[in-house]
């Protein structure tokens, strides 16, 4: 016997078992928020621009037992080319609550400069990422980026070409 998941129905299932599934392994993993690193913790939004762009603005802050619960505030700031604009922005490490994104369309073609705040009750270092998900829909190759190193409190700036 041959089985087909043609219908609706058994799409539908299948989505859902998938989308269970990977919500329990989430739960065992541990709530971002809880979670404790080597390098501390970790916040990276995923911004989605309207040249089909996704970028990734990843930080590691604190030390080995810092949390997102230490951290009080993360300012994302995030410069495109000219003639972009922002189409949506998520958080999928749980750190929407304390983070605001500003998006800036006035860099050349090919351009993306990162330049990430983030204010915690001590000084703490924090590493910035910058990286692409997604290639723009007119495409490209990413220059590889080396991560920018500094403190909470500090502008720490990124930059980003896919040519």
């Amino acid at each position: 016997m041959t089985f087909i998941l043609s219908s609706k129905r058994s799409r539908r299932a299948l989505w859902g078992a998938a989308v269970f599934s990977t919500g329990l392994l989430l739960n065992l993993l541990g709530s971002p928020h809880h979670t404790k690193a080597a390098v501390g913790c970790r916040a990276d939004p995923l911004l989605t621009l309207s040249n089909g762009a996704t970028i990734d603005l990843s930080l590691e802050i604190g030390k080995k037992d810092f949390t997102l619960q230490d951290v009080q505030h993360i300012s994302y700031t995030l410069h495109g080319p000219v003639g972009t604009s922002l189409v949506s922005t998520s958080f999928p490490d749980g750190s929407g609550n304390i983070s605001t994104v500003t998006y800036v369309a006035d860099d050349a073609p090919g351009s993306y400069d990162g330049d990430t705040v983030v204010t915690t009750g001590s000084k703490v270092k924090v590493t910035s990422y910058l990286s692409v998900v997604t290639l723009p829909t007119d495409g490209g190759t990413p220059t590889p980026v080396e991560p920018e190193k500094g403190h909470s409190g500090q502008d720490v700036y990124t930059h980003l070409y896919i040519g």
